[in-house]
């Protein structure tokens, strides 16, 4: 990048937005206490919430702020293996029916109401128990955030496989070989590496916004080079540059969607040197599609 290992700043309405752009800034920035630097109050600012949800907040200090958080990372997770089977049905039957209104409704239908409805009821303490506005705020929330990545990931993979029709066969082999096998759950990355790798690279080239990690200065923020950020401004990551950057990259704006992957002493692909950071779900600093690694909006399964 341009930047060169430096912070950079550009002027927004109302604020500065501070760009961090070496692995060292970003861990600082990443490390500072939540009241410091505020991901909540930058969402609060661009988003409004209070506004689109009738009133509702993320307060951290609200004793029902970790029900949405646990339904998320532990009762979700809990569910995935009961889960994938009958969305692969529902998209398998989907796609034969050529993704009718219908087809669509039913998948958002089963899931959402008849059970992440129920993993919020769950995660609800009983200590503090949650009005159905409460309830119902959490659930369009987490409908908000979650509607605009998948869907275009999904989107721009499809592009991709009609943009690069050799990536399909070696795919379709890997998905039909993991079915097939009985040792394998089928569900985890490491079990189909050419699929994973094909998702991460799309995503790289086709992240759904160009900054991520927002962060509000509460108050002033220094760094470790003697750089203070005064109060209101915003930091962020550049993402889409980073994830471009010949020096993380070797030809970074060409697509190659087995980037990610290695052929071991048999033959068979697996992922590629560095092991487990490598896969798509893992957040680094040269892929923060997810966010800082530490406090990233991934849960861990490996």
């Amino acid at each position: 990048m341009q930047a060169r290992g430096k912070l950079f700043t550009i002027p927004a309405i109302g604020k500065y937005v501070v760009f961090v752009s070496t692995k060292k800034q970003v861990e600082e920035a990443s490390s500072a206490p939540i009241d410091q630097l505020s991901f909540n109050e930058a969402i609060d600012e661009q988003f409004r919430p209070h506004i689109i949800f009738n009133g509702f907040r993320f307060d951290p200090k609200d004793p029902r702020y970790s029900v949405p958080i646990n339904a998320m990372k532990v009762r979700m997770r809990d569910n995935l293996p009961a889960l994938i089977p009958r969305l692969v049905a529902y998209t398998n039957k989907s796609f034969q029916d050529e993704l009718p209104k219908k087809g669509q409704h039913s998948v958002f239908d089963r899931i959402f109401q008849r059970d992440f409805t129920q993993w919020l009821l769950d995660a609800t303490r009983k200590k503090t128990p949650q009005a159905m506005t409460r309830l119902a705020q959490h659930v369009m929330g987490l409908m908000f955030g979650g509607a605009h990545q998948l869907p275009m990931l999904l989107s721009f993979a499809m592009y991709n496989l009609c943009k690069h029709p050799e990536y399909i066969e070696p795919l379709t082999k890997e998905i039909v070989a993991t079915r097939n096998d009985s040792s394998s759950s089928g569900y985890e990355a490491h079990d189909m590496p050419l699929m994973d790798s094909f998702l991460k690279e799309t995503a790289r080239l086709n992240p759904t916004v160009i900054l991520t990690m927002p962060r509000k200065v509460m108050y002033p923020f220094r760094f470790s080079d003697g750089t203070v950020v005064p109060k209101d401004n915003w930091l962020c990551i550049p993402q889409q540059a980073i994830m471009e950057d010949q020096q993380y990259y070797d030809d970074p704006s060409a697509f190659n969607g087995f980037r990610f992957v290695r052929q071991d002493d048999d033959g068979r692909a697996t992922a590629s040197d560095a092991g487990k950071d490598r896969l798509f779900t893992t957040p680094t600093f040269e892929f923060p599609l997810w966010g800082p690694v530490r406090r990233a909006w991934y849960v861990p399964t490996h």
